[in-house]
């Protein structure tokens, strides 16, 4: 059977170098928000490692690196270079490279070895993955996470109640889902089959659409 929201990491990579243009016109001050609201959520303290899985345009590691202050290691890997220039260039414009280290990679085989961060954020990330890739990416979050280390999810749930908006932005993602890729999955079903445990869910608001903030621990 053929997973229906998969596509190579190659098409991915590529629509997201497009987009990085105008990614944070689009999505930056909606986003924004909830971004920061989760990695409150996370609790970073001073001399933790954090790492930001599919940092895109670095609006979480701009949060982390502010927040954690310049005792704290933080690291962002995303597929797209595109997005990742924007990053650096945001993190430059603060001040703040010197806190943050920039990784291009697949976020379903990460190049860091076990046990490494003490916490671990993502945003609008794991429900672009297809159905046979959130096990694997879960499962190399929890690989690289220390033992009793904090995770902090933000996503579109699959819960978001039908209304206009609903049924809009579902007909954007069936007619344009290289540009409207993120679909609403079951986020705390995924995370706490991976072995995490669930210890916080936050449902809110965004254009209508029902966005989870969830918190766990390995």
């Amino acid at each position: 059977m053929v997973d229906k929201h998969s596509r190579p990491a190659r098409e991915t990579r590529l629509s997201y170098n497009r987009m990085s243009r105008f990614y944070d016109v689009l999505a930056g001050s909606s986003e924004r928000r909830l971004i920061r609201k989760g990695i409150e959520k996370l609790g970073v303290k001073a001399g933790e490692k954090v790492l930001d899985v599919g940092c895109g345009t670095g609006t979480g590691l701009l949060i982390l690196a502010e927040l954690a202050g310049n005792k704290c290691n933080v690291s962002g890997i995303d597929v797209s270079e595109g997005m990742l220039e924007k990053a650096s260039r945001k993190l430059s414009r603060k001040g703040l490279t010197d806190r943050v280290e920039l990784i291009q990679g697949d976020a379903t085989h990460l190049p860091y070895s076990d046990s490494t961060f003490n916490a671990l954020f993502m945003s609008f990330f794991l429900e672009l993955l297809s159905e046979s890739r959130i096990p694997l990416q879960l499962a190399e979050c929890r690989r690289v996470l220390k033992r009793k280390g904090r995770l902090c999810v933000v996503g579109m749930s699959k819960e978001t109640r039908v209304n206009l908006m609903s049924k809009l932005y579902r007909s954007a993602h069936k007619h344009f889902p290289r540009y409207v890729d993120c679909r609403p999955i079951e986020l705390e079903k995924w995370i706490g089959e991976a072995g995490f445990q669930v210890t916080g869910t936050e449902p809110v608001n965004m254009w209508g659409l029902t966005v989870k903030i969830i918190t766990g621990t390995r």
